[in-house]
């Protein structure tokens, strides 16, 4: 069973932003804009939108300078994913 089929859009969209991370000079970014995101989710572009401007204000992604389409995860959002990835299960 694919358990993204279970999880919310917020999970995914942090998912897609995490497995698209690149490093550079020993920062995490990701490197898309909200479009793309969106396009890669299936979720709508507002959506992605309003939820990437959630995950900012609750402190799970940090925007990057004033370019678009340049985010980084936090701890906390690093944290989510691992509990979600591992079933839930905490540590």
């Amino acid at each position: 069973m694919d358990i993204e089929f279970f999880t919310n859009d917020r999970f995914k969209i942090l998912s897609c932003m995490q497995q698209r991370q690149i490093d550079i000079l020993g920062n995490q970014y990701v490197p898309l804009s909200q479009r793309q995101i969106a396009k890669i989710t299936g979720i709508a572009y507002k959506t992605v939108n309003s939820i990437i401007k959630a995950l900012c204000d609750n402190e799970y992604i940090i925007r990057q300078g004033t370019t678009r389409g340049q985010y980084s995860l936090t701890n906390k959002a690093i944290s989510v994913l691992t509990t979600m990835q591992n079933g839930g299960a905490k540590k």
